[in-house]
């Protein structure tokens, strides 16, 4: 049974996203074959084939045909791989069910205890409810992450919508735009999904048009913080008019002030300790966590999603042995915490480091970046440092 708290599934936080080799494995072994041509089907090259561009804030190119790190896995969007995931579920699929915590039951059984007040009994509980699990903070007695002192803004915007300027400070595969003060955005070019294989899965149409899908990047203070709170047509007109007030050109403001505004999600940036202790810090039960609930980490790796795919696998998998009888549920809740604890610290320690090079620049910070990294928004923080502290002169 999967209890979802949201109501509708097409609102989700984030939009490109990128599936690793690792996660690929563990969905070829977890789902049908065709469920894996569907997701091929729909996949996405943005930044991977062309390259990607990087301009100032100005509209100025800086450099061209930049080449990422990672041309394996699969580059796709979370709301394309939500309605995948989801489809098919039928009654195991509970919408608007939120849960607001735990109790152990007798038996060994623990029941998720519900907001509406209908609590449902289970063998095994798991939380995958995100930064701020109220699961995980139970069995953490503590915060499992902690904010890395960024914000960002993600949206769509359809490239019908945007003027002839700001099609042309946009490249037709990827753009990073670097502007004073720490504010950044990165986004790429969308090609339509192919409508019939989304009619497969959902009845109604998706990403039916050319689209840039995009992310803003910005320092968690005084003069941004309204915006991690913000949403819709608030968030839309706040995040341009900061974009406006430094000088941003309208062409590429254009992106964010064109974008659809029910698209526009805000989020602070968290992270999970880097080393593995300091992951899922309690002892094994029929209680446990995956994904952001347990080990949250910045988004510029994109990487979160590939490990709670690779979570839910090594899950699986320790679990099917207790239901044949060759372990306990807690042995294999153990097997599964221990295994989790050490690739998912690594991944945090690698993807952490972005962050720290962002707010390290900003606080007058001094460190030499690689020149090349992995995804397109761990690029764009990387540029970032590179950039002169003072507008390019005409």
């Amino acid at each position: 049974m999967v209890l979802e708290r949201d109501t509708d599934l097409r609102r989700t936080v984030g939009h490109g996203m990128h599936l690793t080799d690792a996660a690929m494995t563990a969905l070829q072994e977890t789902m049908p074959a065709d469920w894996i041509r569907r997701l091929h089907a729909l996949a996405q090259d943005s930044g991977r084939g062309a390259g990607y561009a990087v301009r100032d804030h100005r509209g100025r190119l800086l450099a061209e045909d930049l080449p990422l790190d990672s041309p394996t896995g699969v580059a796709t969007d979370r709301l394309t791989l939500r309605l995948l995931l989801t489809a098919g579920l039928g009654e195991s699929l509970r919408l608007g069910a939120q849960v607001v915590g735990y109790e152990h039951r007798p038996g060994g059984r623990v029941a998720a205890l519900m907001h509406d007040g209908n609590d449902r009994e289970v063998d095994v509980l798991v939380a995958a409810d995100g930064v701020g699990s109220s699961i995980a903070r139970g069995l953490a007695a503590r915060a499992t992450s902690s904010p890395t002192a960024l914000v960002g803004v993600a949206g769509r915007t359809q490239i019908r919508n945007l003027g002839p300027e700001a099609r042309a400070r946009f490249s037709t595969g990827a753009t990073i735009v670097l502007g004073p003060g720490g504010y950044g955005l990165h986004g790429g070019q969308h090609r339509p999904l192919d409508q019939d294989v989304v009619a497969t899965f959902t009845d109604r149409p998706l990403h039916a048009e050319p689209m840039y899908v995009w992310g803003a990047v910005m320092l968690d203070w005084v003069q941004t913080a309204a915006l991690a709170d913000a949403s819709g047509n608030a968030l839309q007109e706040a995040l341009a008019a900061q974009l406006r007030d430094r000088a941003w050109t309208p062409g590429l403001v254009a992106m964010v002030e064109a974008a659809d505004a029910d698209s526009l999600t805000s989020f602070r940036f968290y992270a999970a300790p880097s080393y593995a202790a300091g992951i899922a810090p309690w002892a094994p039960g029929v209680v446990t966590a995956l994904g952001d609930a347990v080990h949250a980490m910045p988004p510029t790796g994109g990487q979160g999603a590939s490990t709670a795919i690779r979570d839910a696998h090594v899950l699986v998998g320790e679990l099917a042995d207790a239901a044949a009888g060759r372990s306990s549920i807690v042995a294999a809740v153990d097997r599964y915490e221990q295994q989790m604890r050490e690739y998912a610290s690594q991944v945090v320690a690698t993807f952490r480091r972005p962050s720290t090079w962002t707010v390290a620049a900003q606080r007058g910070g001094r460190w030499l970046p690689s020149p090349r990294e992995t995804s397109l928004a761990s690029a764009a923080v990387t540029w970032a440092q590179r950039a002169r502290p003072e507008p390019l002169s005409v």
